[in-house]
């Protein structure tokens, strides 16, 4: 998945003032998106790799194309808009419940049904051009 990099600090804000807020972004794999437990469940080290970079908005295309792989296979690919009105309204949404804070993270949807992944398995996150996350589950 790809998660937007907060760069300004932004709460209850409109479209323009969340446009100015967007820093960049980043990969991230949320390893316990789909495990059972809600928020405590999610709370685990290592429950989210990211990076290994950020990219800023001058940077990206209006679309990314992020791709799974399990050991070198392709499991998933979904489309993420990254352009700058879609990502205006998005944090601008997210901000009227949360106060955003430079370096917090939004991840972006949507979230592609992954197949399991166990012990020993080599899982991959990338943006062809940009970047690739990868990990060793263990």
């Amino acid at each position: 998945r790809g998660a937007l990099v907060v760069g300004r600090p932004l709460f209850g804000d409109d479209g323009q003032r969340a446009a100015r807020a967007y820093a960049g972004v980043t990969l991230l794999a949320d390893l316990a998106a789909t495990g059972p437990g809600g928020a405590m469940h999610r709370q685990f080290p290592g429950a989210g790799p990211l990076g290994p970079l950020i990219a800023t908005p001058d940077e990206l295309p209006p679309t990314l194309r992020v791709v799974t792989r399990i050991n070198g296979h392709g499991v998933a690919a979904t489309e993420v808009p990254v352009d700058a009105a879609t990502v205006a309204r998005l944090l601008a949404a997210v901000s009227v419940a949360y106060a955003l804070r430079p370096g917090d993270l939004v991840v972006l949807p949507p979230a592609p049904a992954l197949p399991a992944a166990g012990h020993g398995d080599r899982v991959t996150v990338g943006v062809a051009d940009l970047a690739e996350l990868g990990f060793t589950l263990g």
